[in-house]
């Protein structure tokens, strides 16, 4: 029965995300799903097909979180089905076991909203975008994605939103991203501080992602401020070395001379000041 409940709760998920965001991810896995199906009403194949592509085309499920999964389709093959073991005993799983099913299911899927897919990042910036005015300080802004998003989120996608927010912040330089900087340098800080420890070895791993940021103007303002915040600053070394007068860029050989009287290392916002 929880695995029944375990497969319609993904399939309500998907049908939620084409619903209200026309999700292409998951109409093309619930399309796949049906074609099994129709081929072979029968066939109980397409349970693990669509096992398979949510993990593999969506972030709803991490690897741990599948292998239970697929534990728990184990246990109920064993117990639907008359499987004697070497005493002619009817498989039984004992009640640790099946403590353990519920809660991982229930932690690592049932309770999640669909926004865990590839749709997360656009519903967290729309969702801090329009609470802006409300959201306005660190405590809050931490204090609202940690509850709302971060607290049932896997590291991997912690990192993916990182890697999100620091172009957002530090290189594109739009009219969008100029109203919500400073609150999206806020989430991006509220990333950082909870995985202090993998955001040098992402950045060493992508340097050239990372070191592409804005020659100038604010986006770049921004970077030296978060630079300047790190303790120690030498942990962002793969991107830059700050001097006093220039940031360099050792790993692309790109050099920036950053003279006070053309570019203010200043932030537009009382509540921030550079150390």
């Amino acid at each position: 029965m929880l695995w029944s409940v375990a497969i319609c709760d993904i399939v309500y998920k998907l049908q939620q995300l084409i619903d209200l965001y026309d999700d292409a991810a998951a109409k093309e896995i619930l399309q796949d799903v049906t074609k099994i199906q129709d081929r072979d009403p029968k066939s109980s194949a397409w349970e693990l097909k669509l096992l398979n592509d949510v993990r593999d085309k969506t972030y709803l499920l991490d690897s741990s979180e599948f292998e239970d999964l697929i534990y728990l389709q184990k246990q109920r093959h064993l117990s639907a089905h008359p499987v004697l073991n070497s005493d002619r005993e009817l498989h039984s799983p004992n009640k640790e076991t099946v403590r353990a099913l519920l809660r991982s299911t229930l932690e690592g899927l049932l309770v999640k909203p669909p926004i865990y897919t590839q749709r997360i990042m656009q519903e967290l910036l729309e969702d801090i975008s329009e609470s802006s005015d409300v959201l306005n300080s660190r405590k809050k802004v931490k204090k609202h994605i940690e509850s709302r998003y971060l607290s049932r989120m896997t590291p991997t996608v912690e990192m993916s939103i990182f890697r999100s927010f620091w172009k957002l912040v530090f290189k594109v330089d739009n009219e969008e991203c100029e109203k919500n900087r400073t609150i999206n340098l806020y989430a991006l800080e509220v990333l950082s501080n909870r995985n202090i420890a993998s955001i040098p070895e992402a950045i060493d791993g992508d340097s050239d992602y990372y070191s592409n940021i804005a020659p100038s103007g604010m986006p770049l303002s921004f970077f030296v401020y978060y630079y300047s915040s790190w303790r120690p600053p030498q942990q962002l070394c793969g991107i830059a070395v700050l001097r006093a007068d220039r940031v360099e860029w050792p790993r692309r050989g790109r050099l920036f001379c950053l003279y006070s009287q053309t570019i203010p290392i200043s932030v537009p916002n009382d509540s921030i000041k550079l150390i």
